[in-house]
């Protein structure tokens, strides 16, 4: 319903599109009817399959926005994909750590493998 392709620009679909927060303020948004309205959102993307699984938003009127939307949304966004993470296999977090510990390190190429059961 808020994809780009039906909606327009708007910053559920945009967030969606760009897998990053978005923010769209009043006449941004190209349907006249969501015009009067602002809206910040921002995928929850999976640490471990980085799929994205959601979408958090926050939408009110214009004149009723706060500069404190983006950094809720934000702080909301890393504490589901904590949890996340919390609720993944072990083997999946284990393998997970080692990986963004050896990127960290400047390897230039990473490879991570697990095996399945």
């Amino acid at each position: 319903m808020f994809s780009e392709q039906y909606a327009g620009t708007n910053g559920i679909g945009t967030a969606l599109e760009e897998r990053k927060a978005f923010r769209v303020r009043g006449d941004e948004h190209m349907l006249e009817s969501l015009q009067s309205l602002v809206c910040v959102g921002s995928p929850i993307v999976d640490p471990v399959s980085r799929m994205v699984t959601g979408i958090l938003d926050i939408t009110c009127n214009i004149d009723q926005v706060s500069d404190l939307m983006a950094p809720l949304i934000l702080s909301a966004v890393r504490d589901v994909e904590e949890r996340l993470f919390a609720q993944s296999a072990r083997s999946e977090q284990v393998l997970l750590r080692e990986y963004m510990r050896s990127k960290r390190r400047g390897n230039a190429a990473v490879v991570a493998m697990a095996a399945t059961p």
